[in-house]
């Protein structure tokens, strides 16, 4: 994606901290997610692609994305997080795994 598509859609930001946290679970440390910077995202979608709105467009899809983790004092790590959004539209429903 563009720069200015992932700055325009927070909930990018938002699949990263969550990633995050659910890899985080089992340790008490409450991680500081307040330096983590996104480098980059690449987007598989599992669905015919669409010609409508980012966040309408990949309502089935593998969210790729690039992140720099400033948690760690002693050094700066690039990571990836992979995210899968699975949309049902007819239930409501949305899932991220």
């Amino acid at each position: 994606l563009k720069k200015s598509e992932v700055q325009d859609n927070d909930w990018i930001r938002l699949y990263v901290e969550l990633a995050v946290a659910t890899t985080k679970r089992n340790s008490m440390d409450i991680p500081d997610l307040s330096n983590l910077e996104i480098l980059e995202v690449a987007v598989e979608s599992i669905q015919d692609w669409p010609s409508v709105g980012l966040g309408n467009v990949f309502c089935d899809a593998i969210f790729y994305i690039r992140y720099k983790d400033g948690c760690n004092v002693d050094r700066n790590v690039d990571r990836i997080a992979m995210v899968r959004r699975i949309c049902d539209e007819r239930k409501g429903c949305l899932s991220l795994l």
